[in-house]
Formats: structure tokens, C-alpha cells, sequence
């Protein structure tokens, strides 16, 4: 499964595409403080001016949050559970001199061998996820791309508190879509997260009561696994 893109990425596409002229200023303001403007601004929200709007804003934010923590959950689950189940043969001497072999790979054989557990697991899925995708017919289209750019680009921004205009977004998301190598890797994430969604729309699920610590160390704990039995899956 395909990692997402790394905050460090994010910030050279965006330095690429964009300049700043820092013109003015402003204090940090303590909550109580916030006019209506500031408060439609933080919400992203025009209508949204009163600390109560906030308030109720701020806590969708967070069960957002938490919703797609929990989605992230079954996605992984339902990762490991088509790798462990789904029995298939590959041909893995051949693999082996293959991918040592290709140039852009830049790795020996050596380095093949000791890797290869994750890199059959890698293989194992792609070859799982094509099959799902055709016979689901789950397709991920180039407006999709650009939007998961532009999501990226709000988060990014929002955590200085700067709302990006949408002609700036689609300026970010165009510079973007030029990176013919970063577009294949942003396709392959959104096509796993929709196999993966859909799988999971398959199987019966049954709903687990966390509290916030609870939740908390055991996303801490499947993390520690996930990472241990395959560094490249995210």
C-alpha cells in the first residue's frame, strides 16, 4: 500500500509554484478575542460567526479526524487480511534478477534478497487491487488527482491559519499535475483507498468502543506492527 506524500514534498511543489511579499503582521489572539471575521475565517465558513459556531465547528473537525483514524483501521485491517488469505504463486527467482536488473529500481541483488519479503507483499497486493478494481470497476479520474492536491495544499496552509482562494488552489494543483511521477503516486493512493473502501463495504465489520487513550495507543501499537512487518506499507 502506497504511502501518503510526506509533508517535506508538499513544501517543494508549493515553494515551486508560488512566491510571498510578507506585507503585514498580525498578534496572536487568544480565543475570547475572535471577531465574527476571525471566526468565518478559522471555520472556513461565512455564516459561522459566533464562539458557539466555533465551538461546534472545532469538534466536527475532530470527529472528522477521528472518523478517517477509524477508517484508516479497517483499510489496514482489511489489507493484511487479502494478503494472508489470497494464495497465489509468484515466480520468485525470476523477480528477484528482474527487479535487480532494472535500472530506476538502484538495487542489487544483495539488497533485493533482504527485502524482498516486503517487496512481495507489495507485488502480491498490486496484483490483488488490479483484479478488485476491474472486476468492481473502480476507477479514479484526473479531476479526482487534482483535488487530492488541493485538499493537500488547504490542510497544508490551514495550519498557519491561511485559507488559499480557489484560483490559488487550482494554480498549486496544476503545478502539481506537471510531476508526471508524483501524479502515478497520488493515482496509486487514491486507487488503494478505494479498493480498500470497497473490500471493506464487503466483509461484515462489527463497531469497537475506544476511548481517546485507548485509541491512542492502539493506533500506536497497530502502527508499530504495520511498520515492523512492512516498512513500505502506510
Amino acid at each position: 500500500l502506497h504511502v501518503q506524500e510526506s509533508s517535506e514534498e508538499l513544501e517543494v511543489q508549493i515553494a515551486k509554484s508560488m512566491t510571498f511579499d510578507i506585507t503585514n503582521v498580525k498578534k496572536r489572539v487568544t480565543p475570547e478575542n475572535l471577531t465574527p471575521e476571525q471566526i468565518a475565517q478559522v471555520t472556513r465558513d461565512e455564516s459561522k460567526t459566533t464562539m458557539e459556531d466555533l465551538k461546534q465547528s472545532l469538534e466536527e473537525d475532530i470527529k472528522k479526524q477521528y472518523d478517517e483514524l477509524s477508517k484508516n483501521f479497517l483499510r489496514n485491517d482489511v489489507y493484511e487480511y487479502a494478503l494472508e488469505n489470497t494464495k497465489m504463486e509468484l515466480p520468485v527467482a525470476f523477480l528477484k534478477k528482474w527487479i535487480a536488473s532494472e535500472e530506476e529500481n538502484k538495487m542489487s541483488l544483495e539488497v533485493v534478497e533482504k527485502e524482498f519479503a516486503n517487496i512481495e507483499k507489495s507485488i502480491k497486493w498490486d496484483l490483488i487491487s488490479a483484479k478488485f478494481a476491474l472486476e468492481n470497476n473502480v476507477k479514479v479520474e484526473i479531476e479526482e488527482i487534482k483535488n487530492e492536491y488541493k485538499a493537500r495544499y488547504v490542510q497544508y496552509f490551514l495550519q498557519s491559519g491561511y485559507n488559499p482562494p480557489a484560483e490559488q488552489l487550482d494554480k498549486f494543483a496544476d503545478e502539481a499535475m506537471k510531476d508526471q511521477k508524483n501524479v502515478r503516486k497520488t493515482y496509486e493512493q487514491l486507487l488503494d483507498t478505494k479498493v480498500l473502501d470497497g473490500m471493506s463495504a464487503q466483509v461484515k465489520t462489527k463497531s469497537v468502543i475506544f476511548t481517546e487513550e485507548e485509541f491512542i495507543a492502539e493506533s500506536k501499537k497497530r502502527n508499530e506492527k504495520r511498520n515492523a512487518n512492512n516498512p513500505a506499507h502506510g
